[in-house]
């Protein structure tokens, strides 16, 4: 989820459509969360995933993730897809590795092209992280894979100002037992600069990072130093990779950050998700810090179901947007957002003040050895291949307002014709989309 030019939200997820199960869902809202246009794109009878959609300079979208709608190699290959501003199919491309691959995050570069990261295995044993470059119609112009001796992940990746790339992840030891978080450094065509790794005797990992004028400041969750089961870890690092700081952040009995910000201020704004108790009914989880990693406020958003959130951001006016995904909901699956203000409050009846412990722990760095190599197989995706839908329905969450969905007026024909649109349905700045 991001914000898009407009001043709405851009959100890409799987959908559970009765006639294109396991698609890729887009939903397009106004600055409210009110849906604007849905797409469906599916490309088959087997499973499509997405992790990460980005606004383009042309006001299109790029989306990647993970498809398996080809059997390419009978398992899962990272694809990069291009769309139109009203979600409309462009093009697609698909970078195999000999075994499977993943897309977990990109971004459009300054040439007008894209970087994406994610995973990649060129054996049956272990996985290594995994980065392609390619040009605005997402032919590849190199790929660059980082191993070791078991699993290494890509989570997230940013160009730099030297127009290179730092890449950050995750790093398992040998026998899977624990795992670190790994920042990569490379030029501008993929090469090795430097790599270390942040962690403690437990399992520590990254999900999210964001370039600052002096370095970078990286999201992720902590075993080995939080006061709970898993805490959030909040981690500064300069432009060499040396910890400025890092802080914990904890309230139940599991706390994981997937997404941080920059604020306006200067502070940072995480999201994620906390686990109150053992019942493994989970809540969003939003904390807010200023420059130095010092609590400000943190709020939950609890409900009664399985309830997480993937990303979130800043919003232009001073509040944030929150977007995630509500499982076993009475009505199914769903994709939601939550608008707050500058201090979190959105009026919501079950949003609560948790006592959020703070930590300052002492990670330790090690300079681990890369294995690095490049190569995968790029196939292009026909447009006959593809199949696109449009129309969805907001759920209700509290009170029924009556008010009819909207079509843009805008948007070209689509391939097949939109379903009817049921009444618009809402809570008060949480809005249900599925």
């Amino acid at each position: 989820m991001e914000q898009t030019t407009d001043g709405g939200f851009i959100v890409a997820g799987q959908s559970n459509s009765p006639t294109y199960a396991n698609g890729i869902c887009l939903v397009k809202t106004n600055s409210d969360g009110d849906t604007l246009w849905t797409k469906i794109i599916a490309q088959g009878n087997y499973s499509d995933f997405t992790y990460c959609i980005k606004q383009t300079s042309d006001g299109g979208y790029a989306i990647t993730g993970a498809t398996n709608s080809f059997n390419i190699h009978h398992y899962y290959e990272m694809n990069l897809m291009k769309t139109d501003s009203f979600g409309n199919f462009f093009w697609e491309k698909i970078y195999a590795a000999p075994y499977k691959s993943w897309g977990m995050n990109l971004k459009q570069t300054s040439d007008g092209g894209f970087i994406v990261t994610g995973q990649a295995s060129f054996d049956s044993i272990n996985e290594n992280a995994f980065l392609v470059k390619t040009d605005a119609n997402g032919d590849t112009l190199w790929t660059r894979n980082f191993g070791g001796t078991y699993f290494r992940w890509g989570y997230d990746v940013c160009q730099t100002s030297d127009h290179g790339y730092i890449v950050v992840g995750n790093n398992y030891n040998t026998s899977g037992s624990s795992s670190d978080l790994i920042l990569i450094k490379t030029d501008s065509t993929g090469n090795l600069l430097w790599s270390k790794t942040y962690g403690g005797t437990s399992f520590d990992a990254a999900s999210s990072i964001k370039l600052t004028t002096d370095g970078g400041i990286i999201a992720g969750y902590t075993n080995s130093f939080g006061v709970y089961g898993s805490d959030v870890l909040l981690m500064k690092t300069d432009i060499n990779g040396n910890v400025v700081f890092a802080k914990t952040f904890g309230t139940g009995s599991e706390n994981y950050a997937l997404s941080v910000s920059i604020t306006n201020d200067h502070g940072y704004f995480l999201c994620g998700y906390t686990c109150p108790t053992i019942a493994e009914i989970y809540d969003p989880y939003a904390i807010k810090t200023d420059s130095i990693g010092n609590l400000v406020w943190s709020k939950t958003y609890g409900w009664t179901y399985i309830d997480q959130v993937q990303s979130g951001q800043p919003k232009t006016d001073g509040g944030f947007i929150l977007a995630g995904s509500i499982r076993n909901y009475a009505l199914g699956d769903a994709i939601y957002l939550i608008k707050t203000d500058e201090n979190g409050a959105t009026g919501y009846f079950l949003e609560q003040n948790p006592v959020t412990v703070v930590g300052s722990p002492s990670i330790t760095i090690t300079t681990p050895v890369a294995i690095t190599g490049s190569g995968a197989i790029v196939y292009s995706i026909a447009d006959s291949l593809i199949h696109t839908t449009s129309g969805s329905q907001e759920l209700p969450m509290c009170h029924h307002t009556g008010i009819n969905e909207i079509n843009n007026p805008q948007s070209p024909s689509s391939p097949t014709p939109s379903p009817p649109k049921p009444p618009l349905l809402l809570m008060k700045n949480k809005k249900t989309l599925l």
